[in-house]
């Protein structure tokens, strides 16, 4: 079942395999661009038969390594997702950010409250943010 209103955030640069059912059970995914993660993203965008118009629900979006660590990453690609995914974006909007392959920091505390998030939760995978009253 796919969570709606949930985009996953992967920053973990050897996240690989698992890419698969992360973007199979959240309307999107982003993921940070290295060697590895590249490979999984072109085998699962040829094995889909979707044409690439129709790719946002269950797409992926690859994205460069700005900073010298997942933290950083993680921080200055928040912007991007809230730009392509609030509802001021034009669509129904999010309300949780699964965030891969980094615990959660004061750094991105901040960076998550400045986008509605009030809610984190520490996961097995990295951590969760949910925003409350939804945009």
């Amino acid at each position: 079942m796919i969570a709606s209103d949930t985009i996953a955030l992967i920053v973990d640069p050897d996240f690989g395999l698992p890419t698969r059912e992360v973007a199979a059970r959240v309307r999107h995914t982003w993921i940070v661009e290295t060697p590895e993660n590249l490979a999984t993203v072109i085998k699962i965008r040829k094995a889909s038969h979707k044409p690439l118009e129709h790719m946002m629900e269950n797409g992926i979006t690859t994205f460069l390594q700005y900073g010298p660590d997942p933290e950083s990453w993680c921080d200055t690609t928040l912007d991007s997702v809230e730009e392509h995914h609030s509802s001021h974006a034009g669509g129904r909007g999010y309300g949780v950010l699964e965030i891969y392959g980094i615990s959660l920091t004061e750094r991105l505390r901040r960076a998550c409250l400045e986008f509605g998030f009030s809610v984190f939760a520490e996961t097995d995978y990295g951590f969760r943010a949910e925003k409350l009253g939804r945009d």
